[in-house]
């Protein structure tokens, strides 16, 4: 009963339906979806770290961002937007709009160096700066 009335409660006070996502919980998923979602941060790390490497940043030391600070970023507000940072499972398939944000752009992706940013607003922030970029004729 209380379930049900915890239920009826969200859904009355939400405001944008399109927004509203149910899940089914099923005993014994959750260590398997856990999972899947570290593993999908595995390769987000992996690639922050190609990325950095490729611009000549130092990706050595213990204090790059790791598994446990994305997961840590999970339902969180992006710093920029305050939209929700969120996992979504869709055909089996993860995806996610949790991205780690260089406060110091000259720097590797560092846990002291990183905030939580929505794909959106990380995006626009990158196209931001390659437009800057063009107009002073340092990239074309």
């Amino acid at each position: 009963m209380y379930q049900r009335i915890v239920f009826l409660t969200a859904l009355t006070r939400n405001t944008d339906f399109n927004k509203v996502k149910f899940f089914k919980y099923n005993e014994g998923e959750e260590n398997k979806s856990r999972k899947i979602v570290e593993q999908y941060f595995e390769r987000k790390v992996f690639n922050y770290i190609e990325q950095d490497k490729k611009a000549g940043r130092d990706v050595e030391g213990n204090e790059y961002v790791d598994v446990d600070f994305l997961m840590k970023l999970i339902n969180t507000q992006c710093q920029n937007s305050n939209e929700l940072l969120t996992i979504d499972f869709e055909d089996g398939r993860v995806s996610s709009n949790i991205t780690c944000q260089r406060v110091n752009c000259g720097e590797a992706r560092v846990k002291d160096n990183c905030i939580g940013y929505c794909k959106n607003c990380n995006c626009a922030l990158s196209d931001k700066i390659k437009s800057i970029k063009r107009q002073k004729g340092i990239i074309r």
